[in-house]
């Protein structure tokens, strides 16, 4: 199983309590004056 960390290279596979993005986390990106971006993170079946 992929384990999705949010990061290029996986640091969060690397931290001592290592972590991941899970099914049902919502990832927010604020830019102050401009606004938000929010990105749900859903499992799929990979084939």
């Amino acid at each position: 199983m992929r384990r999705l960390t949010g990061t290029p290279s996986g640091i969060g596979n690397a931290r001592d309590r290592q972590v991941v993005l899970n099914d049902g986390d919502v990832v927010v990106t604020k830019v102050i004056g401009l606004g938000e971006l929010r990105n749900n993170v859903v499992a799929v079946a990979l084939t």
